[in-house]
């Protein structure tokens, strides 16, 4: 994507909106245990003052990361890419090409990283083509996140 090889490195603690693209961020690859804990952190209930994040996620298996979303839509792994697209297309990404998908989730995930420009993250699983993870990219940097909640 980047014109050499990068590792993406995530910042859920200032992420109110995630989207997992098949991304089983919670339990696999790495930073898993630092992103888990990050997670949590964002649940917690403290003084009784909330600032809970939401999470989206689109997967062919349940994963642990699934069961712990607020919004799981199952999807074949060849169907990650169309969806992946047809957000990007939502949110304006350039040359993002056009999918015909139509979802309540993909509506509401759009909405939702509108809403959180800056405070959200889209996350492209490890096993994605580098087309998915491409968008995810995009996508993060259309909606202001890049050097808040991912960095390279």
């Amino acid at each position: 994507v980047f014109g050499r090889a990068l590792e993406p490195v995530y910042n859920l603690r200032d992420a109110d909106v995630i989207v997992a693209l098949d991304a089983d961020f919670l339990a696999a690859g790495p930073g898993a245990m630092a992103y888990a804990r990050q997670f949590a952190d964002r649940r917690r209930i403290t003084n009784g003052v909330t600032n809970l994040n939401r999470l989206y996620v689109a997967e062919p298996a349940m994963t642990p990361t699934g069961s712990v979303a607020e919004h799981r839509l199952p999807v074949r792994a060849s169907g990650v890419e169309p969806l992946a697209r047809a957000l990007a297309q939502r949110l304006g990404v350039a040359n993002a090409g056009g999918a015909a998908v139509d979802a309540p989730w993909l509506a509401a995930a759009a909405a939702d990283l509108q809403g959180a420009r800056g405070r959200s993250l889209v996350i492209a699983g490890q096993g994605q083509p580098a087309a998915v993870h491409a968008l995810a990219h995009a996508i993060n940097q259309a909606l202001g996140n890049a050097g808040r909640t991912v960095s390279y």
